[in-house]
């Protein structure tokens, strides 16, 4: 897929083969476990299980969907969007926001540690300054798509 330096691309994953991925889409109920953004020239940022957060040039897998989402690189709220990517990246995957905030007991946030949705949710936070104050529990993969294809239809998700 050729890159526009003026998106920010969203890839959504569907990993049929592990038992954790399995449970995010049942409790979801989502074809998706895990989603990553993608900025030209820069890389792909995603939390993965045993990983962490990281930032490749290449994808873990072929996504099973693909937003594009307006982003523009070299203004203030870009540049401080990929400088905040970068600092997280090597910080760990947030076990206790996946496996409690998932399940409804309770928001639960690490500050040195991300899961996927979090992690991609920093568009909408840092980036068009929307803050997702309703949400009891932590956003699925699932609910993040949903923002996004919200987002594109110019309707409020929260």
């Amino acid at each position: 897929m050729k890159q526009d330096n003026n998106y920010i691309y969203v890839h959504a994953y569907r990993n049929k083969w592990l038992p954790f991925t399995f449970l995010i889409r049942t409790k979801s109920n989502s074809k998706i476990d895990h989603v990553s953004l993608e900025i030209p020239k820069y890389g792909i940022y995603q939390s993965r299980l045993f990983e962490g957060v990281t930032c490749k040039a290449e994808q873990h897998q072929k996504p099973y969907l693909t937003l594009k989402l307006p982003f523009d690189q070299n203004s203030v709220k870009g540049k401080q969007l990929i400088m905040y990517l970068n600092e997280c990246v090597g910080r760990g995957y947030d076990y206790k926001a996946a496996i409690f905030g998932f399940w409804g007991i309770g928001k639960c946030d690490s500050k040195n540690r991300w899961y996927c949705s979090e992690l991609t949710d920093l568009y909408f936070s840092l980036y068009l300054g929307q803050m997702s104050s309703l949400r009891r529990t932590n956003i699925f993969p699932k609910g993040f798509i949903a923002k996004c294809e919200a987002f594109l239809l110019g309707i409020d998700y929260e």
